[in-house]
């Protein structure tokens, strides 16, 4: 039986899929797979968060492009330069670019597998900016710009399923529906977790990239 690779992802607020770079990576390496959308993420109200809290804040952190987006939109009144920015990854570094900011951080591993992050060893206030994927991070203020709503799919049973996760919320909206007889290719420890939870089948790659994951990808393909 030949394997079905799916890239799990979720769409961002405008529709479009949270994890284009991945599929890049896949169509350069001539890797056939399906996008799976598990989930959507739409905007809520703006939330109620005082001026004499964002003047203590230092670090925002943010988790996605449209928690970019939706941030400045928001709080356009607020004295962006002021503030450290760190980036769940490339893409919401890029967001923040637009937004003619630099980054001043971004993980290379999970938070929670770092004896001391960068935001625990200053000692300084920190706000997540929708920081639902920051696994790990010691946030005093979590601003919150967008609601998930499980979307509907189906996997064909007679399926020999390969899934490419990225966050553990993906994860979790997927293994609310799939069948547990799949493999499920993980991107980092906090995501396998959730899958151990499933008593699933986890591959996890010791470099927590898309380059890892490539790499134990093909050694599952051409098992």
């Amino acid at each position: 039986m030949s394997k079905q690779v799916y890239l799990v992802c979720e769409k961002a607020v405008s529709g479009d899929i949270s994890r284009p770079q991945l599929a890049q990576v896949l169509q350069e390496h001539a890797i056939e797979h399906k996008i799976l959308t598990v989930s959507q993420r739409s905007a809520k109200n703006k939330p109620a968060i005082s001026r004499e809290l964002f003047e203590r804040i230092v670090w925002l952190c943010f988790s996605t492009p449209d928690a970019v987006r939706l941030f400045f939109a928001s709080f356009n009144d607020l004295p962006a330069s002021t503030y450290k920015c760190a980036a769940q990854d490339l893409n919401t570094a890029a967001a923040l670019l637009q937004q003619g900011l630099k980054t001043d951080y971004i993980p290379v591993k999970p938070l929670l597998l770092q004896q001391s992050s960068i935001f625990e060893k200053q000692g300084e206030l920190v706000a997540a900016v929708d920081g639902q994927e920051w696994a790990g991070l010691p946030a005093t203020v979590n601003i919150v710009l967008t609601d998930r709503k499980a979307l509907s799919f189906s996997i064909p049973k007679e399926t020999e399923a390969v899934f490419l996760l990225n966050t553990p919320r993906e994860a979790e909206y997927l293994l609310r529906v799939a069948h547990n007889d799949g493999i499920f290719l993980c991107k980092n420890p906090a995501t396998a977790e959730v899958c151990w939870q499933y008593g699933v089948k986890v591959v996890l790659p010791t470099d927590f990239t898309y380059e890892g994951m490539l790499a134990e990808l093909q050694k599952i393909i051409h098992c």
